[in-house]
């Protein structure tokens, strides 16, 4: 061993024994720590990232009537079919064509549907509507769909004096 490696090897066993380096080693834990935390916040609020819900407070305190209004629809045994179309022009555009259909399967009509969807990562960008009644019993309407993959659709619906609320998951393909 040289001389130079013997002072080296000297030096780096006192500065470990005495314990100075423990500061140092805080700091790096410190510096690596917040990195993670400061990358990680950058990352869950980055392009596609899902935003807090707005109102989500007073959603929650409305659960329970929403719920009973879910409920509702089940008890008249109203569901609702969605079909949508293929997109045409720029922003592309779809038709979104429902039907609601009573516990028998005919069709429901005199109804006042409102629509509100949303892509499942982009819930900010969400499309509020109300559907027109078309000549066979449908009801639809034209939406901006930018983004394929999981919709959710929320429809309120007023039909025979009755109130109730449909939930729909829809994958939009392509």
């Amino acid at each position: 061993m040289t001389a130079d490696a013997q002072t080296t090897d000297s030096w780096l066993k006192r500065y470990l024994a005495s314990g100075k380096h423990w500061p140092i080693m805080l700091v790096v834990l410190f510096v690596t720590q917040a990195s993670i935390v400061i990358g990680t916040a950058i990352v869950a609020s980055g392009p596609g990232a899902k935003p807090i819900d707005a109102g989500y407070y007073a959603k929650s305190l409305d659960w329970d009537s929403e719920h009973a209004e879910r409920l509702r629809a089940d008890e008249l045994g109203w569901t609702i079919t969605t079909e949508i179309s293929e997109p045409v022009g720029v922003p592309p555009q779809r038709v979104v064509r429902v039907r609601l259909l009573d516990r028998e399967g005919a069709p429901v009509e005199h109804a006042v549907i409102r629509m509100k969807c949303y892509h499942r990562a982009y819930s900010t960008d969400a499309a509020e509507l109300v559907l027109v009644p078309t000549t066979d019993g449908a009801y639809e309407a034209s939406v901006v769909v930018r983004n394929m993959g999981l919709w959710d659709f929320h429809f309120v619906v007023r039909a025979n004096g009755e109130d109730a609320v449909i939930h729909e998951l829809v994958e939009i393909g392509g």
